[in-house]
């Protein structure tokens, strides 16, 4: 599939070519609305021991990972997800609401990746370029679901 995208109408160019077929049988993503709840999980490189927070590069992708729990999503277990998923050691959450207010586009991405990968059925990605300032903001409004042993990074 090449490259990952590198600006946000890339982004969504790609998500929707992935999701065409899916489109073309009658499928239509799910609305990810204000009162969503966004979990994104995090790499042990991505915290950062003097904030106890993830740090602001942990949110710079201009499609960024994340799962959604709302009522009108399939129930979700995030520690599952977690353990299913090596890489990460940690998971905060984010409300989608603070996401929408500063500007982003949250999009159901349940569809294999770029990379053929599976997704989870309550995958989204949040769409565009995330500035020095809003990733920061972000990251002062994420808490954590699973923080991992802290004392350990040291």
């Amino acid at each position: 599939m090449g490259r990952y995208p590198k600006s946000c109408n890339e982004v969504l160019a790609e998500i929707e070519a992935r999701h065409k077929i899916f489109v073309d049988s009658g499928w239509q993503p799910l609305v990810i609305d204000s009162q969503s709840i966004l979990y994104r999980l995090v790499m042990r490189d991505r915290i950062d021991t003097n904030t106890n927070k993830p740090t602001p590069s942990d949110f710079d992708n201009f499609g960024l990972s994340v799962y959604v729990d709302s009522p009108d999503f399939p129930a979700i277990d995030i520690t599952e997800i977690l353990a299913n998923n090596s890489k990460f050691v940690a998971v905060v959450s984010i409300p989608a609401s603070f996401m929408i207010e500063l500007g982003f586009e949250i999009i159901h991405d349940p569809h294999p990746s770029r990379t053929g990968e599976a997704q989870h059925s309550n995958h989204a990605q949040v769409i565009c370029k995330k500035t020095q300032g809003k990733k920061n903001q972000i990251r002062d409004k994420c808490n954590w679901v699973i923080c991992p042993d802290l004392s350990s990074f040291n």
